[in-house]
């Protein structure tokens, strides 16, 4: 029995030899790879401006006086935007007919007001943000009676890009 023991003992001991080369070979030996997989950002769009006016101020009448319309212009979009400038002009219908809270008025000419626009300077604005300009309005004599647009309040049009 003895040599049985000491048999196994040698055994054991090159097993376990043999076991520790492989477990070294194993920790050694090695491939690389590449790969390599594709996602998608998203981005964002523009949002239209927002206009909301204030109070106007003065009076006009044929040739001479100046009713000024504030006006304020916000990002209502969710990232930062460039505003370019914005236009003025009066509001007419399809007949040239001024409209006044939308509602066209009958023989008051559009063509006899004049729209002068103090846009606000070009600027970018971060969401929420907001920025002031004012449009300056006129009424030309036509030489003919223009009663239709006595108490009128014309429509004006600010447009921003």
């Amino acid at each position: 029995m003895i040599r049985t023991f000491t048999r196994s003992k040698k055994r054991a001991a090159a097993f376990g030899s043999l076991v520790a080369m492989v477990a070294v070979a194993g920790a050694i030996a090695y491939f690389t790879g590449t790969g390599s997989g594709t996602g998608q950002a998203q981005v964002g769009t523009s949002t239209p401006w927002s206009v909301t006016f204030g109070a106007s101020t003065g009076t006009m009448y044929p040739g001479s006086g100046t009713s000024t319309v504030n006006y304020t212009v916000t990002n209502n979009g969710s990232g930062n935007q460039h505003l370019n400038t914005t236009t003025a002009s009066v509001v007419a219908d399809g007949s040239g007919n001024v409209k006044s809270s939308g509602t066209p008025v009958s023989g008051c000419l559009a063509t006899w007001f004049s729209v002068s626009n103090s846009p606000p300077a070009g600027t970018t604005l971060s969401p929420s943000a907001s920025t002031t300009g004012s449009a300056a309005v006129t009424m030309a004599e036509s030489g003919t009676n223009q009663d239709a647009c006595k108490t009128v309040t014309p429509d004006i049009l600010i447009s921003a890009s």
